[in-house]
């Protein structure tokens, strides 16, 4: 069940990344209130491994970082997440020039429309803050 944190992070887990906005829609305040620790955990193991890569995002990052800005408190969730660099596997050939829609960008975007967290006009301009593009930046 969602609603549980290992319901929650089976759902991270295993969704694509609009599928799990879609599920995060109906969760009440209360709820995300207290899913926020494992979201939290979750950015926290994964930023390690992104490190280890050069500072190049992860699926897992970006799931977490999903997770977060679902359930997490502003001073988490308006954190720069720099969503619009894709993940980064050795398969991919000029994987940062792919055309198309982004998405863990339009995930993001279904989060905040239907949280609508007070602080969601804060949110595009920390994301778009010169700070925000430095990698290795969570």
């Amino acid at each position: 069940m969602l609603k549980t944190p290992s319901g929650f992070l089976e759902a991270v887990n295993q969704s694509t990344p609009i599928a799990f906005a879609e599920m995060v829609a109906g969760l009440t305040e209360a709820d995300r209130k207290k899913l926020s620790k494992a979201a939290q955990d979750l950015l926290r193991k994964a930023v390690p491994q992104e490190r280890a890569r050069a500072g190049w995002p992860t699926h897992e990052g970006h799931m977490a970082r999903l997770a977060l800005l679902a359930v997490g408190p502003r001073s988490q969730a308006c954190r720069p997440m720099r969503l619009e660099d894709r993940p980064h596997t050795p398969s991919m050939v000029a994987w940062h020039t792919i055309p198309g829609p982004n998405p863990y960008e339009d995930a993001a975007v279904q989060i905040l429309a239907d949280r609508r967290p007070d602080w969601a006009d804060d949110w595009p301009a920390r994301q778009l803050s010169e700070d925000s593009k430095a990698p290795g930046r969570n």
